[in-house]
């Protein structure tokens, strides 16, 4: 003879079949036991939360693919814990924040390139220029405390940037005359990276339709762009 299951142990049973499964239940569950129902984000291209904004729900690791807003972030409001990095994929200089942020920190203003949820409130992190201290995992992951402004320099000595962009824009070698050109637009990528100089650059052999002045913001036409420049430290 078989024993019959209770009603509420088959439901369990199913429950934790689905939940297994990766299915996902609405309705109600709390907090503690579904921490994504904090992983909501609103960021803004100006301070004090105005300018273009983006609603964000989800891990972006290329912003330029999803939103209108890569280099462009100035400000948000976060719940729960997010990360923001200045390259694609989580890489480059990364800074947490949470709560409302009414600008972010000076190295980070107009850098951000990636954005994912990284746990709930409560653990320490960024209040952009509001005060206190931050969380900033640096170049590629690595630990470090960051207080106050978080405008300290990277720790690594020195980096190469690839085909680097200004608002998601190749970056002109020269200026609108033509008369300044090289070092004078490398090291002001350089020093906007937190970096001294610019050790050295390379530059491409046929113009881009569309090239940006790193200085100005100003948009050229059938110039030659940086592919690649080396920033360092005195």
């Amino acid at each position: 003879m078989k024993k019959k299951i209770p009603m509420n142990a088959t439901k369990a049973l199913i429950v934790a079949t689905l939940c297994a499964s990766g299915v996902v239940f609405s309705g109600s569950v709390s907090a503690e036991s579904a921490p994504w129902r904090s992983a909501k984000a609103t960021i803004y291209a100006d301070p004090d939360f105005r300018g273009r904004a983006e609603y964000i729900n989800h891990d972006i690791p290329k912003l330029s693919r999803e939103t209108r807003l890569n280099d462009l972030v100035s400000s948000g409001r976060f719940e729960g814990r997010w990360e923001m990095c200045t390259d694609p994929y989580y890489r480059g200089r990364c800074e947490i924040y949470e709560g409302r942020v009414r600008n972010v920190s000076r190295s980070m203003n107009d850098e951000v390139s990636s954005i994912r949820f990284v746990g709930r409130g409560g653990g320490g992190g960024h209040p952009g220029n509001n005060g206190g201290g931050g969380f900033n995992p640096g170049n590629n992951g690595g630990g470090g405390f960051n207080p106050g402004n978080n405008g300290n320099r990277p720790s690594s000595g020195q980096r190469t940037y690839r085909n680097p962009e200004y608002r998601s824009v190749k970056i002109s070698v020269c200026g609108q005359s033509n008369r300044v050109c090289g070092y004078t637009y490398a090291n002001t990528y350089c020093r906007n990276h937190r970096f001294d100089r610019a050790q050295s650059f390379k530059q491409s052999s046929r113009p881009a339709s569309v090239v940006a002045d790193i200085r100005t913001g100003a948009r050229y036409y059938n110039r030659n762009y940086f592919t690649e420049i080396t920033c360092v430290h005195r």
